[in-house]
């Protein structure tokens, strides 16, 4: 009986075919599993904005919440209002050189054969440019041209308070109401006040890129009024039942 049962077990063939494949069927489901699960994971990764790291003064880091590439602050469009519409409406008769040095601003020709200041000339790089040329025109038109000549006659754009907070009007777009005055000067002497209040329309643009390159002082001038992102492409007279 044990020779017959000995005889029995060495003579049975077993075959490991089938256990091979029933492992390998199983591994290969939770791989599946798990490729999922990572694939799910990048997804929700790809439509969350990316972190942004920011060193801290004592040289540590720290990540903050990424924003809308057209979100920008109250305080950065009220300064970049403030800026522009100074170097725009403002006639003093002077300018900086490359060295910045203080010399007389002899102006750039318009097309209508008036000059404008070129300060108000850079600045209009602050604009869009199918708004420049209208505007500039239209500063003309008020500018003491005898100033390029060596005339006495200067205006001096005073903002009567603080800018009022910028309204939004759509998608990464504002509004911002100026209350100012144009101060007229002769030979230095104040001559009288003349009410100068604007409403502002703004977008956000994309800044530019930092050049690697050495910048001109004009190419420097430009990145600076640039560099907020900010662009106006309209600017009106504030209605009077807004002015306080």
């Amino acid at each position: 009986m044990k020779k017959n049962l000995v005889k029995l077990i060495s003579g049975r063939s077993v075959s490991l075919v089938p256990v091979c494949v029933l492992l390998n069927t199983i591994v290969l489901f939770y791989l599946s599993l798990a490729s999922l699960f990572q694939g799910s994971l990048l997804i929700g990764i790809k439509d969350k904005p990316p972190p942004t790291l920011v060193e801290l003064a004592d040289g540590t880091s720290i990540r903050t919440k990424g924003i809308p590439h057209y979100s920008r602050s109250d305080e950065t469009i009220s300064l970049f209002v403030e800026q522009i519409a100074i170097m725009l409406f403002s006639v003093t008769g002077k300018t900086l050189d490359a060295q910045g040095n203080l010399i007389d601003d002899r102006g750039t020709t318009l097309n209508n054969g008036k000059k404008v200041t070129n300060v108000a000339k850079k600045a209009t790089a602050a604009l869009s440019t199918d708004f420049r040329a209208d505007l500039l025109n239209e500063i003309s038109s008020f500018t003491p041209q005898d100033i390029f000549s060596g005339g006495k006659s200067k205006l001096l754009l005073n903002i009567s308070s603080p800018t009022r907070s910028p309204k939004p009007n759509g998608e990464g777009k504002w509004i911002v109401d100026l209350v100012a005055s144009l101060h007229y000067y002769h030979n230095d002497v104040f001559v009288r006040a003349i009410p100068f209040n604007k409403q502002f329309y703004l977008r956000a643009v994309k800044p530019p890129s930092p050049s690697p390159l050495p910048l001109s002082p004009l190419e420097k001038e430009v990145y600076e009024i640039q560099k907020n992102g900010l662009q106006i492409y309209f600017i009106q007279d504030l209605p009077e039942a807004q002015i306080e």
